[in-house]
């Protein structure tokens, strides 16, 4: 179970690693890649804080939830930041960053809340059984959508309004992007 658990933690920051570079790549920009990564703090954080707080184990079924909410929670990150660069492509160069997070959130929040309800009342199904590792991974991995949904809907907006440097860069990059596809005259 040890061995198992160390190599999960290894696992868990290689894909991390990998899972902003792939992004990185998708996205056509390094700040995309990095931003990407902002939704996935918090369910990491609750996670890894319950399992502490209520002296959870680490064992070789809880230690799955962080990885597993990961795979799970990157889905509706990409969705949206997906949408986030065509708004701010498709925005003339007077609509502000504001202004596309809003329609952003408003093309994709309403699939995303859909989303994360239906795994959430699946991993909500893991209380009912008998093993209790089971059940921590279920209340684990329910605790890990909810906050993925607050990650991407509240906190990732927030941090991208609050930082100038992360707007003027999404900015730079989306619109760059869209000038280098438009045809040369």
């Amino acid at each position: 179970a040890s061995d198992i658990v160390s190599s999960q933690r290894s696992s868990l920051l290689l894909a991390v690693f990998y899972m902003s570079v792939l992004l990185a790549i998708q996205f056509r920009s390094v700040t995309l890649g990095f931003v990407s990564l902002l939704p996935q703090v918090l369910p990491q954080s609750v996670i890894f804080g319950t399992m502490g707080w209520f002296g959870i184990s680490l064992d070789s079924v809880t230690v799955f939830a962080a990885s597993v909410s990961i795979g799970l929670t990157v889905d509706n990150t990409v969705h949206y930041l997906t949408q986030l660069k065509r708004e701010i492509r498709a925005g003339d160069k007077r609509q502000s960053i504001e202004q596309c997070l809003s329609e952003a959130y408003k093309v994709t929040s309403r699939a995303m809340i859909s989303n994360h309800a239906v795994i959430l009342f699946g991993f909500a199904m893991l209380l009912i059984s008998p093993f209790r590792p089971v059940i921590a991974f279920g209340i684990l991995g329910s605790l890990a959508i909810l906050f993925s949904l607050v990650g991407d809907l509240v906190f990732m907006p927030s941090v991208i309004l609050s930082s100038s440097l992360i707007r003027k860069m999404l900015t730079k990059e989306c619109r760059d992007g869209a000038d280098n596809k438009s045809p040369q005259g």
